[in-house]
């Protein structure tokens, strides 16, 4: 089944931030994040699971959200309810059963931005995830919430956190907060949008989209995406996409003994040959022959 976003081009401008910092603000003063999960790699993921090449966190506001994750070495479907939270570090996977109304804050750490993201899903969902609200900073964290950020990645592999994974999240939304708050210069709208479009592609690249389902998702043309990718990032649509699976590829290569087939699935290739191709051209060697650590 694929995803789709329903985004509206306004929404990612710069002044969207009054309701991400308000409830910033709520969730500090008012709201008790009283449980932080914390998903494993220990496993293969599954077809279509979100495989993130950055932390992020989500902070369940309202509703229950269903979630399969790792934990304690088995794949599980673990239910997330008001008042807890899931931080995930680089390349642990997790994969939503959206099944019931639920409303969550994700907070996406790259190493040049952060993204803030308000979602909610209504009794009656449209097909696929409705963002209504996301916002952009132009600036990378400060060091401090990069301290914090590596902390609650280690924190991830004790057992006995005693409370701490709590106290360390909080503070880092402290963090996120005061970033957004800042009166620093805020992207533009191109800008904003280029940066949607990369963390759509970099949640569901591990399905067989393009851009012209891209565009459609974001209300644009084709044309339209190519020009963002061109004018705002280094590279291309095509090589962009391309690069995000290739990525993928070598770190499912490294950690896991999966078929190719399986393999190509897992980073959004219908055929097995195609991909044993593309990776190829990328690696200078096969997937067979591709080093395992």
């Amino acid at each position: 089944m694929r995803k789709s976003v329903t985004i509206d081009p306004h929404l990612v401008e710069p002044r969207r931030r009054g309701p991400v910092l308000a409830l910033l603000g709520e969730l500090l003063d008012d709201f008790p994040v009283q449980e932080v999960l914390f998903p494993e790699d220990s496993v293969p993921p599954p077809p279509d699971a979100t495989v993130p090449d950055r932390p992020r966190m989500f902070i369940m506001v309202d509703g229950c959200r269903h979630v399969r994750m790792a934990l304690d070495g088995s794949e599980q479907e673990v239910p997330l309810r008001r008042g807890q939270a899931m931080f995930a570090g680089r390349t642990v996977w997790h994969k939503s059963m959206d099944r019931r109304p639920y409303t969550l804050l994700l907070v996406i750490f790259d190493p040049l931005y952060t993204g803030a993201f308000l979602r909610k899903r209504g009794a009656r969902p449209q097909r696929g995830n409705a963002t209504s609200v996301q916002y952009y900073t132009d600036h990378p964290l400060s060091t401090p919430a990069r301290h914090l950020i590596a902390a609650l990645s280690e924190l991830a592999r004790f057992p006995e956190r005693r409370g701490a994974d709590v106290h360390l999240l909080r503070a880092l939304l402290h963090f996120v907060r005061l970033e957004f708050e800042a009166r620093r210069k805020r992207p533009g709208k191109a800008r904003a949008t280029w940066q949607a479009l990369c963390d759509y592609l970099r949640e569901n690249f591990q399905r067989p989209i393009n851009r012209d389902e891209v565009a459609h998702a974001f209300g644009l043309h084709p044309n339209h995406v190519s020009r963002l990718f061109h004018e705002q990032g280094k590279e291309g649509f095509t090589d962009y996409l391309t690069r995000l699976r290739m990525e993928h590829a070598g770190f499912l290569r490294q950690h896991y003994r999966l078929p190719l087939k399986e393999l190509a699935a897992g980073c959004g290739f219908d055929d097995a040959n195609y991909f044993g191709r593309v990776f190829r051209r990328h690696y200078g060697t096969t997937p067979g022959r591709y080093a395992l650590s």
